[in-house]
């Protein structure tokens, strides 16, 4: 995998230090992605579905890390690949219902800013 290769260089260039820095580093950015998103995703959720559900986005959070840990990562990675295929789905359809107003706005801005 890409993290035992670069574990493998490091420790080849830096000796038993290059090991242990790439993988405390990855220890380190794994937890604050897993902090991060979990924010992210619960600022979303009560967004949409409001505070009053939000034990049950945590919930679900806490059991989706946990299965993703005992999961093998063919797995989790293809089913990661799934989801952020399926972020794409509401941004599209986001562009092509606000074009207008992108079109518009532009038309207006080049006439009160000609280049």
């Amino acid at each position: 995998s890409g993290a035992s290769l670069t574990a493998a260089a490091f420790g080849a260039g830096l000796g038993a230090f290059g090991s242990v820095f790439i993988s405390v580093s990855t220890i380190f950015f794994a937890f604050a992605t897993v902090l991060g998103w979990s924010v992210f995703g619960a600022r979303s959720f009560s967004y949409l579905f409001g505070v009053r559900y939000l034990p049950l986005y945590r919930f679900f959070y806490i059991l989706s890390a946990f299965l993703g840990a005992l999961g093998s990562m063919e797995l989790v990675w293809g089913i990661s690949d799934v989801f952020n295929a399926l972020m794409a789905l509401p941004n599209l359809l986001t562009l092509i219902l606000l074009s207008p107003l992108v079109f518009r706005e532009t038309r207006r801005f080049e006439a009160n800013f000609p280049l």
